[in-house]
């Protein structure tokens, strides 16, 4: 301090300069030989610190040091139990740890007398990372597979259970006797699907660890045997279910496809009535079997189209149908003719009466000829004109 103001009095005194050198001398070698002596003294203090003089560290560097390195050696517990009380007390000393270091750097990171201890903490931490790194994921991975939905897993129990359960629904097979079907299938389905999304989620977390590639292939073997051996009866099933399914239970056909299948045959067997009262509600019939099979066919093949269990069915439908239109078109083309010869002017035709009518009517008339009596021809002759 005395000397910032001597300098800025006199500092450009020559005769200032003698005292100028003095204390510079004199500060110079305070620094070299006491001021470095000084910083290791502050250095060694802040490396001993405890909590009780102000550090982080509870017991000092060195026993911080000694805990992690005595951690490290002894491993994550094999014993569950304690697994959770070891990575809490690892992870608390390497964040303290990682706190202390990042402080210690920001006082003495420039210090030469600080880099063994930077190098020694930074070496601690780095074998921690690359311990916990794999120890945790096999920790976490453990874990997972054996969380239960009480635990926030998708899976109701541990992952063995519900491989075992799928496992053994593939070993047992569909049951043969049809009132138990639907609940296994239904429990199959369900399996499968828990397992489906829990292995999405474990492969999204943990899909690049070799020690995960265990549990991957146990689900994936037990999903595709599902599939092999359960997933194409389920399917036989459901389609077995959409084709017998009735208007009650959803479907567009009142009472499945069967019934409506004979329907058309037996209607298409029979032909128009020859009874004219009867031809419009026989039609009437017709078209709409014809209407709901092409929209429960168009469905059908919607869902199950791809499948080769239900290839019968499509092409049973598909040749009632073109059975319909090719019969329909010749029937309909006569009852249409034959409505036009029958109908009269108030069903819209041109004629007042059926075409017989008029025919009967002309022809009697050429048969009976011009009539004798003068006062009928003008009348004849326009009635025949007519």
């Amino acid at each position: 301090q005395w000397l910032e103001d001597f300098k800025a009095k006199y500092g450009e005194e020559d005769y200032a300069q003698q005292f100028i050198n003095q204390v510079e001398e004199a500060l110079a070698s305070y620094k070299k030989e006491i001021g470095s002596g000084m910083i290791n003294v502050e250095i060694d203090k802040f490396i001993a610190a405890r909590r009780a003089d102000g550090s982080i560290l509870e017991y000092g560097l060195k026993y911080e040091l000694e805990q992690m390195t005595n951690g490290l050696k002894s491993g994550v517990p094999t014993d569950d139990r304690y697994v959770d009380d070891y990575l809490k007390k690892m992870t608390g000393l390497n964040s303290r740890l990682a706190q202390w270091l990042e402080d210690f750097k920001a006082k003495y990171g420039s210090e030469s007398y600080a880099q063994d201890t930077i190098v020694q903490v930074e070496n601690a931490l780095a074998e921690y990372k690359t311990f916990m790194k794999e120890k945790m994921t096999k920790v976490n991975i453990d874990k997972h597979v054996n969380a239960k939905r009480a635990d926030g897993s998708i899976l109701e129990y541990s992952l063995k259970w519900h491989l075992d359960k799928i496992n053994n629904g593939v070993k047992e097979g569909i049951p043969k006797d049809s009132r138990f079907v639907d609940d296994f299938l239904n429990m199959m389905k369900t399996q499968s699907g828990l397992l489906i999304q829990w292995l999405e989620d474990f492969k999204a977390k943990y899909g690049e660890e070799d020690y995960a590639q265990q549990f991957i292939n146990q689900v994936e073997e037990a999903l595709a045997s599902y599939k092999k051996e359960i997933g194409s009866g389920l399917l036989k099933v459901e389609i077995d279910k959409f084709i017998a399914a009735r208007r009650a239970d959803g479907s567009i056909l009142e009472y499945g496809l069967k019934y409506e299948l004979e329907q058309m045959t037996n209607g298409l067997k029979s032909g128009v009535p020859t009874d004219d009262r009867y031809v419009d509600d026989y039609f009437k019939k017709m078209t709409g079997l014809n209407s709901r099979l092409a929209q429960w066919l168009e469905d059908f093949k919607a869902k199950y189209g791809g499948e080769s269990y239900a290839q019968d069915t499509i092409v049973q439908v598909e040749n009632a149908l073109n059975e319909y239109r090719t019969f329909m078109k010749e029937k309909m083309t006569k009852v249409n003719i034959d409505k036009h010869v029958n109908a009269k002017r108030a069903e819209g035709s041109i004629l007042e009466y059926s075409l017989k009518w008029h025919l009967e009517k002309l022809n009697n008339g050429i048969k009976a000829g011009i009539p004798k009596d003068s006062r009928f021809v003008d009348d004849f002759l326009n009635m025949m004109k007519t």
